[in-house]
């Protein structure tokens, strides 16, 4: 979920130039940010209204729902598509591209674990406890492939994401043979079978992304776009195929969002969404990653709180999420970006400078 670098907003060339390989650009595709952010937000109040009253029925019922705000986690696999082809393509080797992910991931999310771990056991809610092999299992974020229960349980998503890792970067070691676009297609219809079929190990459908992969796919076809590599008539047939896949394992919500998906990124890079990109939304898409890993249990302890204290429910969501902003802006500040910055000059001066 790292940031990546465009050209203006008010520049929208109808042949853009390939992006530099070195890594530097001139300016941050900031709608991107803001998208990430909105996203969010989004699922956190979708968790907040519509997810938190099944955990606890026995608490006041919330009287609105937002039931949209699911579909931002779709929304982060677009985005993920589209900037893990931008790092892939200013990455030295596998080896780097590894380092590089796990400097991103890891230090934000094991501060996460460790805290709503920690908020949890406190609290006492017997509901979002989990065992201590169950934590220490989950701090290698590999739970998902053991089929351990997660810490908490937005982190399915991570597993779904390290799985895209490995299947985007194997496709970018044989693009140089093979058409991407070729093994875009063949890689998702191949997640489309596994997924209707009894023959494919379950492990084996998690690491094509099972029902996914649309998603991610309709990310890496936009960038090849944005990346002056390909047009986007060339690219049609793709992201009809991206469409109809998942119109076929997921139904029509599924659909509906893959298109949602593919006109904001399809705006974003044709530099229509150039209204969001107010400092506020791309302040949030900076806190996005802590926000996600640290909002659902930490903030359903909360939200038990103020019900207890007999806070109106919207008064009650307006307070939690104002409060994990604020924790998620800490995490941000105090661990994620200082970790980052001191891992990546390590790693940097370790490998070398390379070769453009």
């Amino acid at each position: 979920m790292t940031l990546i670098e465009d050209r203006k907003c008010d520049a929208h060339p109808d042949h853009p130039e390939p992006m530099p390989v070195d890594g530097r650009a001139r300016n941050r595709l900031k709608e991107l940010d803001a998208l990430r952010g909105i996203a969010a937000i989004s699922v956190m109040l979708f968790h907040y209204t519509s997810i938190y009253p099944d955990f606890f029925p026995e608490h006041r019922s919330i009287p609105l729902k937002f039931e949209a705000g699911g579909y931002g986690v779709f929304l982060f696999f677009g985005i993920s598509g589209f900037v893990i082809s931008r790092t892939l393509e200013n990455t030295a080797g596998m080896v780097d591209f590894t380092v590089k992910r796990i400097v991103r991931l890891f230090p934000a999310y094991w501060a996460a674990v460790l805290f709503t771990t920690l908020v949890v056991q406190l609290s006492g809610a017997d509901r979002l406890q989990a065992e201590l092999g169950t934590v220490l299992i989950n701090l290698t974020m590999l739970q998902g492939f053991f089929f351990v229960p997660s810490v908490d349980g937005v982190y399915w998503t991570l597993t779904v994401e390290l799985a895209f890792y490995l299947c985007a970067a194997l496709a970018w070691t044989a693009k140089d043979r093979f058409r991407l676009e070729h093994l875009l297609t063949s890689w998702m219809a191949v997640g489309a079978f596994a997924h209707i079929s009894d023959i494919v190990p379950y492990r084996v459908q998690m690491l094509l992304v099972n029902q996914y992969s649309p998603f991610f796919a309709i990310g890496v076809l936009t960038y090849r776009v944005w990346a002056g590599q390909r047009r986007y008539f060339d690219q049609l047939p793709y992201f009809s195929m991206a469409l109809a896949i998942l119109g076929f394992v997921g139904g029509p919500a599924f659909l509906v969002a893959g298109i949602g998906i593919q006109a904001m990124l399809w705006m974003t890079i044709e530099g229509h969404l150039c209204a969001i990109r107010h400092p506020l939304f791309v302040y949030l898409g900076t806190l996005s990653y802590p926000l996600y890993l640290i909002h659902h249990h930490a903030g359903f302890v909360l939200l038990q709180a103020a019900d207890r204290a007999r806070i109106g429910p919207a008064t009650s969501i307006i307070i939690v999420s104002m409060a994990m902003l604020g924790l998620a802006a800490l995490l941000h500040h105090g661990i994620e970006a200082p970790a980052e910055r001191v891992i990546r000059t390590w790693w940097f001066r370790r490998r070398g400078p390379q070769p453009a």
